[in-house]
C-alpha cells in the first residue's frame, strides 16, 4: 500500500506554475524561510554534473534491503550495504549541510519538497 501510495505520488508530481499557485502552506512558508531555492540550485547542479547519488537501476530494491538483504521494516533505519545509494544519498546529505551551514528540517524539507514535491512521506531514497 506504501509502495502504491509513493508511487501515486511521485508520478504525479508537478510543479505550479508560480510561487502562488502552490497549494501547500507548509511548503510556501518554507520556501520564504530562504534555504528552499539555493538547496535546490545545489541539488540541480550535482544532478547535471552526475555528483548527486541515484539509485541503481539494475538494483532498485536495494534501498529496501539491509546489510544482510533483509527488508527494512522501521521507517528510521535506511537500507542498502555500506556502498549503497542509501548510504551515498546520506553522506552527501551531510556534506551539503556542513557545506550550507542548515541543519535538520531546514535541510531536509527543502530537500524533500524540491525532489518528490511532497512536505513530508517515506525516506526520500525509497521514493527516488
Amino acid at each position: 500500500q506504501d509502495a502504491a501510495l509513493n508511487a501515486k505520488a511521485v508520478l504525479g508530481y508537478g510543479l505550479p506554475a508560480s510561487f502562488d499557485d502552490l497549494p501547500d502552506g507548509e511548503a510556501k512558508e518554507m520556501i520564504k524561510q530562504g534555504n528552499f531555492y539555493p538547496i535546490a540550485k545545489t541539488i540541480i547542479s550535482d544532478t547535471e554534473a552526475n555528483n548527486f547519488p541515484m539509485p541503481d537501476p539494475s538494483n532498485p530494491m536495494d534501498v529496501f534491503l539491509d546489510e544482510s538483504k533483509k527488508i527494512v521494516v522501521a521507517d528510521e533505519k535506511s537500507g542498502g550495504s555500506a556502498y549503497s545509494y542509501s548510504a551515498a544519498y546520506k553522506a552527501r546529505m551531510k556534506e551539503l549541510s556542513k557545506d550550507m551551514n542548515v541543519k535538520g528540517k531546514n535541510l531536509f524539507h527543502p530537500i524533500r519538497l524540491a525532489l518528490t514535491g511532497e512536505m513530508s512521506g517515506q525516506d526520500v531514497t525509497k521514493q527516488l
